[in-house]
């Protein structure tokens, strides 16, 4: 459970840090979760418990969870591998890119095929 205090620049929830940075005059600007923080949030979800009860008891926006959770949620494909999200987008990137020099070896292929 978060415990929030003016004074804190850190809270802590089960040995994970949740930064807080303050203006001047101690009121927050902007909370900001280190990854393991939201892994583990995420993995509640997960596991069963409801979006509103992890925000409500974490103090975490919906919508914070909802993109957390499309983030570190696994993949599993066909031949039983675990991916993550950012692990596919980037399989997509490299894919792209080698489609696409495939494509330029082809024309260039035509080219020298002709003289």
């Amino acid at each position: 459970m978060l415990n929030f205090h003016k004074n804190l620049k850190f809270n802590e929830i089960e040995g994970l840090n949740v930064v807080i940075p303050r203006f001047p005059d101690g009121t927050p600007k902007r909370k900001t979760y280190d990854e393991e923080f939201k892994k583990t949030l995420v993995n509640l979800i997960l596991n069963g418990q409801s979006l509103k009860e992890v925000s409500r008891e974490y103090g975490v926006s919906s919508s914070n969870l909802i993109l957390w959770r499309k983030k570190y949620s696994n993949i599993n494909t066909q031949s039983d591998e675990v991916v993550t999200l950012d692990d596919f987008r980037k399989l997509q990137k490299e894919l792209a890119a080698a489609k696409e020099e495939c494509a330029i070896l082809k024309k260039a292929l035509t080219i020298f095929a002709k003289n």
